[in-house]
């Protein structure tokens, strides 16, 4: 495809020709493109509204991974994570109790 083609990237990002081709195919799309819908009577501004994607079904693939993935972590207590992480870090010292008191961190 020659749109394909023609993206590439420098130093700083997307390139000035990229962007231009980009926001020129948006623009002369977006009349045609049905999830977008553009009410600009509405007050006190104009809404846009995009549909929701249809939901696809996971790859087995992906089903399998997501399992071994959740299998290998262990199950923690929010709590005792939080903590855990104050003992290395200090970071409950960084919050005050709506009396003003220091929040303790065990």
């Amino acid at each position: 495809m020659r749109f394909q083609q023609s993206i590439f990237r420098n130093s700083r990002g997307w390139s000035r020709s990229t962007n231009a081709t980009v926001k020129t195919r948006t623009i002369y799309n977006l009349p045609k493109n049905e999830a977008i819908t553009l009410d600009l009577t509405s007050k006190p501004r104009p809404t846009f509204t995009i549909s929701p994607l249809d939901k696809l079904e996971e790859p087995l693939s992906l089903v399998r991974l997501k399992k071994t993935v959740g299998n290998m972590l262990p199950e923690v207590e929010l709590p005792e994570m939080i903590l855990e992480i104050h003992a290395k870090t200090g970071f409950l010292d960084e919050f005050r109790h709506i009396t003003d008191k220091k929040c303790q961190g065990y």
